[in-house]
């Protein structure tokens, strides 16, 4: 019996060593990976439309036109007769402006311009003889001047815009700083046997402040976010009548302002 018993043990022992290994286990499963979404890209803000600019320009003023002014003077127990014809030349204009926008297309100025222009002015007097009634002489004289004005605006600005191009509308009230010489006296040279007389004119420096109107388009192009360049057309209108320290000389009319045309560059932030 006991060698029973121990054979049996052996054969057991022995089928454990030729049997094949048990199979491990499965692995896990995976957990299935979840899809990674997409994000979305972000979308652009669109860039904010400039609050605030600033430009600088030089301008030239065309010729203006003529401005005639007439008066009386008792002489001889009659009336000398004075004409006084003044034009406005070609002016140089240096602007310097700033500015808000407010919405899409409206805005506001704020400005300054630094205007020096040349006059041209002659007087004629139609002088009466001491010795014929009814027959008076003919004199003239000539004198030149420069007209300068410090000109400050408001305006109201209506935008348009076109991609790198933009086009000012604008409009307002401005106020003319402004000094210039006149005629202030006319002196008669009237010597025996009085056939002919002759005048000459003295001359004196004076200011005067007016208010008027200014109004234009300019053509801006960016090359940049920032900096452009503009085009720039504005009408100046601004009449100063100067006083005259003479009794007899009227003050003089002087047209400030006209028609200038000029180029600068503008800056935006």
């Amino acid at each position: 019996m006991k060698l029973k018993a121990i054979f049996f043990l052996l054969f057991l022992f022995a089928s454990t060593l030729f049997l094949p290994a048990a199979q491990p286990q499965a692995a896990a499963k995976k957990t299935a990976a979840k899809p990674v979404s997409k994000q979305r890209p972000l979308k652009k803000k669109p860039v904010s439309r400039s609050k605030y600019f600033i430009s600088v320009s030089y301008a030239m003023g065309l010729a203006g036109s003529s401005q005639n002014q007439s008066w009386t003077e008792p002489l001889y127990g009659e009336n000398i007769d004075y004409a006084l014809s003044s034009k406005m030349g070609q002016s140089s204009n240096i602007h310097v402006g700033f500015g808000r926008n407010f919405g899409k297309a409206m805005g506001v100025g704020l400005g300054a311009i630094i205007h020096a222009g040349d006059i041209d002015a002659s007087v004629s007097a139609s002088v009466p003889s001491p010795w014929e009634f009814a027959s008076p002489r003919s004199a003239s004289g000539t004198y030149a001047a420069t007209l300068k004005s410090t000109i400050f605006y408001l305006n109201f600005i209506y935008n348009l815009p076109f991609k790198k191009l933009s086009l000012d509308l604008f409009a307002g009230p401005a106020y003319f700083s402004s000094s210039t010489e006149i005629v202030s006296a006319i002196a008669i040279q009237d010597v025996f046997p009085n056939e002919t007389v002759s005048i000459s004119l003295a001359t004196a420096e004076v200011k005067k402040s007016s208010f008027g109107f200014n109004a234009g388009l300019a053509l801006k192009y960016f090359f940049s976010s920032r900096l452009g360049v503009l085009l720039e057309g504005r009408y100046l209108l601004g009449n100063s009548t100067f006083p005259s320290s003479s009794q007899t000389v009227p003050g003089i009319k002087v047209a400030v302002g006209g028609m200038i045309v000029g180029a600068g560059l503008v800056f935006r932030f």
